[in-house]
């Protein structure tokens, strides 16, 4: 994606809060080393993005109570490895990145 920041932040001054405070809570060195080490090609940032919308969407979707229960870093790792070694949801979830993504091409028109 070619982007003009200069041009770019003299459209768009604001930064909406919600917005401000996910950015720093996720640029953070440990997901930043991870993406500059891990994601070389589009493949791989296809497959990391897969992941996070994964990841995010079965955390949101966990209720709270259940949260107070159980270690959910193990549970979400069980989880998503679960979805990678199967392939039928393996394949489930290439299908929904693929939505996803194709989504977002069109918004950029």
């Amino acid at each position: 994606m070619d982007l003009n920041l200069t041009n770019f932040r003299e459209k768009h001054p604001d930064i909406y809060p919600m917005i401000d405070e996910l950015v720093d809570s996720l640029y953070k060195h440990d997901i930043n080393n991870l993406i500059d080490t891990k994601c070389e090609t589009t493949d791989d940032r296809r497959v990391f993005l897969m992941f996070l919308i994964m990841y995010f969407y079965t955390y949101l979707s966990i209720p709270k109570d259940v949260k107070e229960q159980y270690d959910m870093k193990y549970e979400l790792k069980i989880f998503l490895t679960e979805m990678i070694r199967n392939p039928e949801k393996r394949s489930k979830c290439i299908e929904l990145y693929t939505t996803f993504e194709n989504s977002v091409k069109l918004l950029k028109n």
